[in-house]
C-alpha cells in the first residue's frame, strides 16, 4: 500500500493481553454516554445526530449504510462477472460504429 503512494506509513496496533483498550474505544464511550443520557431515541436520524455531536475536537462523519450492505447469499445477484462486463463493452463498442 505504501508503494502505491496512497499511504506514507502504516501503523499496526496489537493489544497486550489483558489490556485490549483501543483508541476507538474512547470515541464509542463518548457516544454511549450521550445515548445513556437520552431518555428515548425514536429514529435513526436522532441516533446519527447523537453520534455526530459526541466528539468535541474532531467532528466525526457519520455515514448511513442503508442500501450499501448486501446479504452474502444474495451477493452474486448484485455483481457482474468480468466476462459479462467484456460482453457488454464489446456490444457497446460495436453498436457505436
Amino acid at each position: 500500500m505504501i508503494k502505491t503512494g496512497k499511504f506514507q506509513q502504516i501503523e499496526h496496533k496489537f493489544p497486550v493481553s489483558g489490556h485490549s483498550y483501543m483508541d476507538s474505544d474512547r470515541d464509542f464511550g463518548h457516544t454511549e454516554k450521550m445515548v445513556r443520557a437520552k431518555a428515548n431515541i425514536y429514529s435513526v436520524d436522532e441516533y446519527q445526530d447523537l453520534m455526530a455531536r459526541s466528539q468535541r475536537k474532531a467532528k466525526p462523519v457519520v455515514t448511513r449504510m442503508a442500501g450499501k450492505l448486501y446479504c452474502l447469499k444474495d451477493l452474486p445477484q448484485h455483481t457482474i462477472s468480468l466476462t459479462e462486463q467484456a460482453t457488454q463493452l464489446e456490444s457497446l463498442c460495436t453498436s457505436e460504429t
